[in-house]
């Protein structure tokens, strides 16, 4: 009563664990009463009916405009590594809907043979010789305009993931299924934020940059993240600041208070 007769903002524990990490806290990620509160009245809006259009006509545009890109690309790929230039792999898209996710080749042929979290070291030793240079300027990504035209993706969302994955992730991650509420990205919050991801602990951690994104959604956050994709292209992941959680014994914070909450923040 003091702060709001004294006009002093008052700050949820949530929206201040957001603000500050950019995610959505592990405690509400698992909470249904909150996917029911905040998730679902952003999906069943009108900006993603106005954002289907916006993603036809800028995709559409994209793949006319990058279409010499495409074909060095393509040829560089033949001539170099002689492997089949273009990969598909069944991503699981919107309500759950598996897709064929395209991409330019980056790693040899047998590469899926290791499963869905091979080690780093694996997944390194399976890289071709113009795979890597591809990834680290996202030039591998390009046939996903391709999805997006055709309705399977969007610019900007959660990340469509390996069937596979997603096996083993829906049975660790009660709320994993709320990605599949939206169109999956070719880029999104995680992809801007977090570094790429190789082990089931990562992934349910770039799960919570996901889950604010659903939260927050619109035509001004997918700008941003747009805008922020540009300039995350030309920063290697290596280089990408690692976001520590919150421990698990700091997970019920719900009676903290927010002076409480901030020791915490400041000594992890």
């Amino acid at each position: 009563g003091m702060a709001i007769r004294n006009k002093i903002p008052v700050v949820s524990l949530e929206n201040f664990y957001e603000a500050l990490f950019g995610r959505v806290s592990p405690e509400y990620a698992g909470n249904p009463s909150w996917a029911l509160e905040h998730v679902l009245p952003k999906c069943q809006g009108l900006y993603p009916r106005i954002k289907r259009v916006l993603n036809l006509l800028i995709a559409g545009a994209a793949v006319a405009a990058l279409a010499p890109l495409w074909a060095l690309v393509y040829a560089a790929i033949k001539l170099v590594d002689g492997v089949p230039p273009i990969y598909g792999q069944r991503r699981v898209g919107m309500l759950g809907k598996e897709f064929m996710l395209w991409k330019f080749r980056t790693m040899a042929v047998n590469a899926e043979a290791a499963g869905p979290f091979a080690s780093g070291r694996e997944h390194a030793a399976r890289v071709t010789r113009l795979g890597g240079w591809l990834r680290r300027f996202r030039l591998d990504e390009l046939p996903q305009l391709w999805n997006v035209f055709k309705g399977e993706m969007s610019l900007v969302g959660p990340r469509p993931e390996w069937v596979k994955e997603v096996e083993v992730l829906e049975k660790v991650v009660p709320s994993y299924h709320l990605r599949h509420l939206v169109a999956p990205g070719i880029t999104g919050w995680a992809q801007v934020y977090y570094r790429a991801t190789s082990n089931p602990k990562d992934s349910i951690e770039k799960h919570h940059y996901d889950l604010y994104y659903l939260k927050y959604f619109s035509f001004a956050l997918d700008c941003a993240i747009l805008l922020k994709t540009l300039k995350r292209i030309f920063i290697k992941d290596s280089l990408l600041p690692v976001t520590n959680s919150l421990r698990p014994r700091f997970y019920g914070l719900t009676g903290r208070k927010l002076a409480d909450l901030s020791s915490v923040i400041v000594r992890n």
